[in-house]
C-alpha cells in the first residue's frame, strides 16, 4: 500500500505494453490525450500475485486546497492547480493483469474529475472515464506490443455534455540480435469518434546498442501526422512533455523528431 502522489493502475499497464516504456519513439502522447497518469493525495493498493493474477486499485481525494464551489472558479494550468473546482482530481483507478512465462494481458480502467474552469450553465467539473487492454508476448527472437484505450469527456450541464470520444491503439515489437543490438518500432492511431473526425497515426522506429549491462547508446525517430485540425503530438525526451494544442502546435501539423543520446542505468 502507498499513499500520495503515485502512477494510476491504468497507466501502468500502457508503460509494459510500450515497446519504449513511455521514452524514445513512444506513442504515448496519443494515449495521455485521453486517459490520465497520475493520482495526487491518494491510496495505492496492489494484491500479492495469485496463479499470475494481480489487481491494483487506487483513490484520490482529489487536489488540496480546492475551492467549496464549484461554478465559476478557474482551476488547472496555467493558473495553480491547488485552487481549482471543488472535487478537482477526485477519482478512482484500477487494473487486472495476468503473467505466465512469456505472456502479459491485462485491463484497466479510469474515472476522475479534470482540471480546469466550470462555467455555467455546467454544474461540475468534466470527468474522465476511460479503460484499456493491454498485451504483450515475448518469442525471445522478438517480443510484441499491443495496447487499445477508449476515453471520453463529459460535463453534466454544459452546453456540449460531450467533448472527447476516441480510441487509441497501438502495435509493437522489440528485436534484440546479436547480444548488444535491439531494434524498436511502434506504430499508434488515434480515432477521434466525435464529428470534428481529427484522427492521428504515430511511427516510432529505434536502435539501442549496449556498451554493458548498465550503459548503451540509442537513437530514436518518432513522426506524427493530423487531419482535420489534429493537434496531436509527440514525446520530447525522457520526460515526455511535448509541444502540441495547449503550447500552440497549429492545425494539420505533423511533428518529427530525431534523438540520439547515451544512457547509464544505476
Amino acid at each position: 500500500m502507498r499513499f500520495g502522489r503515485d502512477y494510476a493502475p491504468i497507466y501502468s499497464l500502457a508503460s509494459t505494453s510500450d515497446p519504449f516504456t513511455i521514452g524514445g519513439a513512444t506513442a504515448f502522447r496519443l494515449w495521455s490525450s485521453a486517459a490520465a497518469s497520475r493520482f495526487d493525495n491518494a491510496v495505492f493498493y496492489a494484491t500479492p500475485t495469485l496463479a499470475g493474477f494481480q489487481g491494483k486499485i487506487a483513490y484520490s481525494a482529489g487536489m488540496e486546497n480546492n475551492s467549496k464551489a464549484d461554478v465559476g472558479v478557474t482551476g488547472g494550468a496555467p493558473g495553480n492547480s491547488s485552487t481549482g473546482p471543488e472535487g478537482e482530481g477526485k477519482g478512482v483507478s484500477a487494473s487486472l493483469t495476468y503473467a505466465n512465462g512469456p505472456l502479459f494481458v491485462g485491463a484497466g480502467y479510469l474515472d476522475y474529475a479534470k482540471m480546469g474552469t466550470v462555467t455555467a450553465p455546467a454544474t461540475e467539473n468534466a470527468h474522465r472515464k476511460s479503460w484499456n487492454l493491454a498485451a504483450t508476448y515475448d518469442l525471445k527472437f522478438a517480443k510484441l506490443y499491443a495496447q487499445f484505450l477508449h476515453g471520453e469527456d463529459t460535463q453534466a450541464g454544459a452546453a456540449t455534455y460531450k467533448t472527447l470520444d476516441r480510441d487509441v491503439w497501438w502495435l509493437g515489437a522489440a528485436v534484440p540480435f546479436m547480444d548488444r543490438h535491439t531494434l524498436r518500432a511502434v506504430y499508434g492511431h488515434l480515432d477521434d469518434r466525435l464529428a470534428t473526425n481529427r484522427d492521428s497515426n504515430h511511427y516510432g522506429a529505434g536502435y539501442e546498442f549496449a556498451l554493458d549491462k548498465q550503459t548503451d547508446v540509442y537513437l530514436y525517430y518518432a513522426k506524427v501526422t493530423n487531419k482535420n485540425g489534429g493537434q496531436n503530438s509527440l514525446c520530447a525526451g525522457g520526460t515526455c512533455q511535448g509541444y502540441d494544442k495547449d503550447s500552440g502546435l497549429p492545425p494539420n501539423f505533423s511533428p518529427t523528431s530525431l534523438m540520439m543520446g547515451g544512457r547509464y542505468r544505476f
